[in-house]
């Protein structure tokens, strides 16, 4: 699966960083961490918004949302 998928990592701390609070905007971060899946282009497809981090979240729950987004969002939760 990960051949599936291009991991992007934007960390949102800095308030200073523009790019950053306008992607955190664009796609309605929640909390840290956000995970968002987009299509190819760049479109909303999920989200995964763990408790507190992706520890928290059971290997099947994350497998599911991967599934999800490989799907382009058509698979039940």
């Amino acid at each position: 699966m990960a051949k599936d998928f291009i991991l992007v990592q934007q960390f949102t701390d800095d308030d200073t960083d523009l790019k950053a609070r306008e992607i955190w905007d664009k796609y309605g971060g929640k909390a840290v961490p956000f995970y968002v899946i987009l299509d190819k282009d760049g479109n909303f497809v999920d989200e995964l918004v763990p408790d507190a981090s992706l520890s928290n979240v059971a290997a099947e729950k994350f497998a599911a949302f991967l599934q999800r987004g490989k799907a382009g969002g058509h698979v039940a939760k």
